[in-house]
């Protein structure tokens, strides 16, 4: 999507909503699949939620390049819940083939436990091997569904997930550093600090401070 903040430059917004999550608002998915057409071929409803999308997502954007600030999670949270509601209730497609949907049915279940994995075994040493074995898959296999699917690969995924962990134990805990990254997957400050800095572009120590500064 282009950002309205900055016409002059295109940038690209990843989302990424636990299938889990999906199926708790909508418990049909398994049947259907988001579309979202180009715009002439739009309805009236539709290109006016698309509108309104286009506005949420620059929200996002503008929110999440802005220095660390208190609540900031809890608004990109919010603003992100709008977009899958919009999604969900204008840009839903039932799907027709039901070979095809038998075969998507078939690698949401492995992506579904591929996540459940990393949610019940983030705090450990885990790689993406012990992930595929214990989805009984190839590595290669669920790298390639989970890239295809996800848009981005198991190790970033893990590593992000592991950041937004830590980002709340470092704005609501009084742990160190080393405890923070170690009870969060991290091998020590150097590797947690190298995800905080890709993911929220600020160190552990700058996101702590920031978060006990008045607003």
């Amino acid at each position: 999507m282009r950002n309205l903040n900055n016409a002059k430059n295109d940038l690209a917004l990843t989302l990424l909503f636990p299938y889990s999550l999906v199926l708790q608002m909508f418990p049909e998915m398994d049947h259907y699949q988001f579309e979202v057409q180009p715009f002439e071929k739009l309805s009236l409803v539709q290109a006016e939620q698309y509108h309104y999308l286009q506005t949420l997502l620059s929200k996002i954007i503008a929110i999440k390049s802005a220095p660390a600030k208190a609540f900031k999670n809890l608004d990109l949270t919010i603003f992100s819940y709008q977009v899958l509601k919009i999604l969900l209730k204008y840009f839903l497609k039932q799907r027709d083939n039901k070979g095809q949907i038998s075969r998507n049915l078939i690698i949401t279940g492995h992506l579904r436990h591929a996540l459940d994995y990393i949610q019940d075994h983030y705090q450990e040493p885990i790689t993406p091997q012990n992930i595929a074995d214990s989805c009984h898959l190839s590595r290669q296999y669920l790298q390639r569904i989970f890239h295809q699917n996800m848009g981005t690969t198991i190790g970033k995924y893990l590593k992000n997930f592991r950041a937004q962990k830590a980002y709340q134990d470092l704005c609501h805990t009084a742990m160190t550093l080393t405890a923070i990254a170690m009870n969060n997957g991290f091998s020590g400050i150097r590797s947690l600090n190298r995800a905080m800095v890709d993911y929220y572009g600020q160190t552990s120590m700058q996101i702590r401070k920031s978060s006990s500064a008045p607003d």
